[in-house]
C-alpha cells in the first residue's frame, strides 16, 4: 500500500510561464519517496496556437501523474452558458495575461459541468496546491467546502498588480496562503479582506545547478545592449523603462533596448510608447526566449532591467538572469513606499526615474561597479534561491496538512 502523501497541483496549463515553472520546480525537487505528485490541468493540451505545452513531458519524466479538467468534470450535454461563464468570468479574466486571453479553447464547450465528478476526483488527495490564486478563483464555482483546509494557495499576483485579485473569494473561509511576502505589514495588507488565514513564506525558488559566473564587462563596445525579459502585457508595464531609455539616449546614443517575451506589441500598448517617445529605431522586440540564461549570454547583454518588489526581482526571469551574470537594475512596481536607494543592496531598485537612470549608466560605463553587482546578484541566487535547499519548508507543510495538524 502506498503510504506517501498524495499531493495535487492545480495548474492552468503547461506553458512556459511563471506559475507553471513554479509547479515544475517543486515537482523536480520534492522527495518522491514521501510524496506522490498528481497534476490537474485546467486546459487541455494544444489549447493555444501560440504556446507549447513546455512542462507537460517534463512532469511525466519525473514520474508525476497528469489529468485534465475536461476529462473529469464534463459529461455529454448542453450547458454552454454555464461553461463559458466559468471560463470567461470577467473578474478572473482580468487576472490572466493579455497574451493568453481569448486565445484558448474552452475546456468543455457544449458539455455539462459535473461538480460531483470533480469532488470525487479531489477527495483522495491529502493536499491541494493551487498554482496561482487565479486558479482557485477560476474553479470556485465547482469546488466543495471541504477542500479549504487541505488547500495551499500559491500567490502569483499581488494586490499592487490588481486590486481585484481576491474579489470573488469567500472571505469567511479559512485559507492557507503561500507567498513571497516576508513581513507582517505586507501580509496584513495583502490578506486584509480575509477573516481566517495562515501564511507561509515560500517565494519563487529554482534549481541553480553547478553554474559559473562567466559574464564579462565589455570595455570597448560600439553598442551597449540593455535587455528586458517579460511577457508583453499591461499587467507587466514597461513604461518606466521606455521613459528611462528615452532620456538616456539624449546623452548616450550607442544604446539598444532588446525586449524578449511573447505577446502582441500593439494590443499590449508597447508599440505606442516606442512611437510616441521616438525610440522605435532603438527598441527591438525579439519574441519569446526559450532559455533566458543562454539568450543573455549569446546576446552579450551589458545590463538587464526588470520589475522588482522589496528589493528583489518579481519573477523567475530575474533570477535566471542572475545565473547568466548580467547585472540588473530593478524598477519598483509596487504601490508601497519607494525602495531605499542603497548601494549596498544586492539588487538596486528605484521608484525615482533619475536614480534609476543614474545607476543604469553607472553599471553600463563603470567596470568595477558592473562586476560587483554581477557577482553579488549571482551569489545571492545560488545561495538563497536554490529549491533543493528550500523544499523542506513545503514538504513539512504538506505533512502537517495531511496529518490534519494545521489549522
Amino acid at each position: 500500500m502506498d503510504k506517501r502523501v498524495k499531493v495535487l497541483f492545480v495548474v492552468r496549463d503547461f506553458w512556459q510561464a511563471g506559475a507553471q515553472r513554479f509547479a515544475f520546480e517543486i515537482d523536480n525537487a520534492i522527495n518522491k519517496e514521501l510524496f506522490d505528485i498528481h497534476i490537474l490541468s485546467y486546459l487541455d493540451l494544444n489549447a493555444s496556437t501560440q504556446f507549447t505545452d513546455y512542462y507537460y513531458q517534463k512532469h511525466l519524466d519525473l514520474g508525476s501523474h497528469v489529468s485534465f479538467l475536461k476529462n473529469i468534470v464534463s459529461t455529454p450535454g448542453y450547458t454552454r452558458r454555464l461553461t463559458n461563464r466559468m471560463l470567461n468570468n470577467r473578474l478572473s479574466n482580468r487576472l490572466l495575461p493579455l497574451s493568453i486571453r481569448n486565445k484558448i479553447n474552452p475546456i468543455s464547450e457544449g458539455r455539462k459541468i459535473d461538480r460531483k465528478k470533480l469532488s470525487a476526483f479531489i477527495k483522495p488527495f491529502d493536499v491541494i496546491g493551487w498554482m496561482g490564486e487565479y486558479m482557485f478563483s477560476l474553479l470556485l464555482p465547482i469546488i466543495d467546502d471541504d477542500i479549504y483546509n487541505k488547500s495551499i494557495i500559491h500567490i502569483m499576483n499581488a494586490k499592487f498588480q490588481g486590486i481585484h485579485v481576491y474579489d470573488n473569494f469567500p472571505k469567511t473561509k479559512h485559507y492557507i496562503f503561500a507567498s513571497g511576502f516576508d513581513d507582517e505589514e505586507q501580509v496584513r495588507h495583502e490578506f486584509s479582506d480575509f477573516e481566517h488565514y495562515k501564511t507561509v513564506f515560500f517565494p519563487l525558488y529554482l534549481e541553480t545547478g553547478n553554474v559559473i559566473n562567466n559574464w564579462h564587462f565589455k570595455k570597448v563596445a560600439t553598442i551597449k545592449k540593455i535587455g528586458i525579459f517579460t511577457r508583453l502585457d499591461p499587467m507587466k508595464p514597461l513604461d518606466p523603462f521606455f521613459y528611462a531609455f528615452h532620456l538616456m539616449l539624449d546623452k548616450y546614443a550607442n544604446l539598444e533596448l532588446h525586449i524578449f517575451g511573447s505577446g502582441d506589441t500593439v494590443k499590449s500598448g508597447m508599440q505606442r510608447f516606442t512611437e510616441h517617445l521616438n525610440i522605435k529605431d532603438k527598441v527591438f522586440f525579439r519574441g519569446h526566449s526559450e532559455n533566458i540564461v543562454e539568450t543573455a549570454k549569446v546576446e552579450k547583454m551589458d545590463l538587464v532591467w526588470f520589475q522588482g518588489y522589496k528589493n528583489r526581482p518579481a519573477g523567475y526571469a530575474g533570477f535566471d538572469i542572475c545565473l547568466s551574470g548580467v547585472p540588473q537594475v530593478l524598477w519598483d512596481f509596487s504601490t508601497a513606499d519607494a525602495a531605499v536607494a542603497d548601494d549596498s543592496l544586492v539588487f538596486p531598485m528605484y521608484k525615482n526615474l533619475n536614480l534609476f537612470i543614474q545607476k543604469s549608466v553607472e553599471i553600463l560605463l563603470d567596470e568595477q561597479t558592473a562586476i560587483a553587482y554581477s557577482n553579488r546578484q549571482f551569489t545571492d541566487v545560488v545561495e538563497n534561491k536554490n529549491m533543493k535547499k528550500k523544499i523542506h519548508t513545503l514538504e513539512n507543510l504538506y505533512s502537517d496538512i495531511s496529518s490534519d495538524s494545521i489549522k
